[in-house]
């Protein structure tokens, strides 16, 4: 649906992550899990995702021109599955490996998140902002928060 920046604005950031969803992107999403759960696959797809939305909003329907039964027909009733990832550790992303490497030895999570700050692309910077995370707080945090004292996850390096 069409809501104003005003309507976002009232959301409650501690709020549930679906709230600003309208009623009908809620219902799409819970016909394309269980629509997904039936074919037994682990995690929604694009194409599932689609064919949920086109049952749920007939004005989608109308404006597309679109319908389930063409998507279908078009994609041979076949949607891809998506493979299971691979056993083992993830290898992290360049710019988590950088992030990483940059921590000193014995780094605690404040550590992390501070870095992350100081390095913040645009989009992830705004995330921080708007939930005032700031490098204060993280400093203020540090008399107040401590890692759990049990030994971290193995690392990757």
């Amino acid at each position: 649906s069409a809501e104003s920046a005003e309507d976002l604005s009232r959301l409650d950031p501690e709020g549930h992550l679906f709230q600003g969803f309208s009623v009908t992107a809620k219902r799409s999403l819970v016909r394309a899990c269980r629509s997904a759960h039936n074919r037994q696959e682990r995690s929604i797809t694009s194409m599932g995702l689609l064919l949920a939305t086109l049952e749920e909003d007939p004005a989608l329907r109308t404006s597309s021109g679109w319908s389930p039964g063409k998507i279908r027909s078009a994609a041979g009733g076949q949607t891809l599955p998506v493979p299971d990832p691979p056993d083992g550790p993830l290898t992290p992303s360049p710019a988590l490996a950088a992030l990483l490497v940059r921590l000193p030895s014995g780094a605690d999570s404040l550590d992390f998140l501070a870095a992350s700050l100081a390095g913040a692309e645009a989009e992830l910077a705004a995330c921080f902002s708007r939930h005032r995370i700031t490098p204060d707080l993280v400093e203020r945090a540090r008399g107040a928060f401590r890692d759990p004292p049990e030994a971290p996850p193995e690392s990757v390096y």
